[in-house]
């Protein structure tokens, strides 16, 4: 339903809009009753000591379910961590506001993704109690980077200015200095350990990279767009930059599919919009792997389905598969396909507007030998 994107859940069902493969299987009052009284957990099983420790008890098993699925995805060697906003403006305890993003209000979720956009984990934050390693914040890259090290994993990520490592905070340059050095200007410097390195590159403002990985000077070059000349210019720019914008769009791509047909249709409940953001991002997995299944085939790029139409094939087969199962559905003969259509008075056609059926003449008879 979200693949036709009509701005009102019951447009389709209405006579002159409505879509027969949903209006024809499901009616209008049957569906709002199954979506208001979706649940995917019983609440009388639930004591209210697991309520006051789990805030998202009402959707545990189905965030459970979607994590085995998520982390079972083939990971690229390297993968990008970073925070996707399930987009939500109603009542709800754990709604938080991230500036920056497509849709800054709703239920945050830290998520580890493929560069291609395939979602490999992901974490709902709770709040302060969600992350018990790094309690002063979720993101704190220098202990977190050391931790990786130990495991054998190298990291890079943007810091703030209050998180600079003391090692290195006060040998960095102020931010005029590089500013009247020029666009493209930057400065690396090292931790005393060798460990760590800390990159300072001036664009349009200062912008800070730490990485474990990174920490030589070589530099290439990019183009960047000067609101004073309305001209785009060439800049300097450090290696570790490149990479991490490179590499570092995973869960962006991630946001940018899931926006392509969203099942965001309005509602007051926090746990629809929860379940119908983690069907849509099943389906945007289960679209890439297919897409790499077909590439990997050698069909062409013209043969392959699309995500809306992968997911309207999706949404099809899964009406049929509701109408006719799998084990009776060889047998079933003419009469079965008629007695399984939604019995009553049969939708009456939608007559065409007025100057349609009078444009050129088409509605006047026909005389023939």
């Amino acid at each position: 339903m979200s693949s036709i994107n009509y701005p009102n859940l019951r447009m389709a069902w209405e006579k002159k809009w409505k879509v027969p493969v949903i209006a024809d299987n499901m009616s209008r009052n049957r569906f709002l009753q199954l979506r208001n009284s979706l649940k995917v957990v019983f609440d009388n099983d639930i004591t209210l000591q697991m309520r006051s420790q789990d805030i998202l008890w009402k959707v545990r098993p189905l965030i459970q379910y979607m994590q085995v699925g998520c982390r079972a995805q083939q990971k690229d060697q390297s993968l990008s961590l970073d925070e996707m906003i399930i987009p939500f403006t109603g009542s709800c305890s754990i709604k938080q506001y991230c500036p920056g993003k497509p849709n800054p209000v709703g239920i945050n979720a830290f998520v580890l993704a493929n560069p291609d956009g395939t979602v490999c984990d992901f974490q709902v934050y709770q709040g302060q109690t969600t992350f018990s390693d790094y309690a002063d914040t979720p993101f704190g890259l220098e202990k977190l980077f050391d931790e990786l090290e130990k495991r054998g994993i190298k990291g890079t990520g943007t810091i703030m200015k209050n998180r600079i490592p003391y090692d290195v905070r006060e040998s960095k340059i102020c931010d005029n200095e590089l500013k009247s050095q020029g666009r493209g200007s930057f400065q690396v410097l090292v931790r005393n350990d060798k460990r760590l390195a800390l990159t300072k590159w001036y664009d349009n403002k200062p912008v800070l990279l730490l990485s474990s990985v990174e920490a030589d000077v070589e530099v290439d070059e990019c183009k960047r767009w000067c609101k004073k000349d309305k001209r785009y210019v060439i800049v300097p720019r450090p290696r570790v930059v490149k990479e991490y914008n490179k590499k570092m769009g995973g869960v962006d791509l991630a946001d940018r599919m899931l926006a392509v047909c969203p099942n965001r249709y309005r509602t007051r409940k926090w746990t629809q919009r929860f379940f119908s953001h983690m069907i849509d991002l099943a389906v945007t997995n289960s679209w890439l792997q297919y897409k790499n299944d077909q590439v990997k085939l050698g069909v062409p790029s013209t043969k392959i389905l699309q995500l809306r139409a992968f997911k309207m094939e999706l949404g099809e087969m899964l009406i049929e598969s509701h109408v006719f199962t799998n084990s009776d559905h060889e047998e079933a003969s003419e009469t079965e396909v008629v007695s399984a259509r939604r019995k009553g008075r049969p939708s009456t056609v939608v007559v065409p507007s007025v100057k349609f059926r009078t444009h050129a003449a088409k509605h006047l008879p026909m005389i023939s030998d």
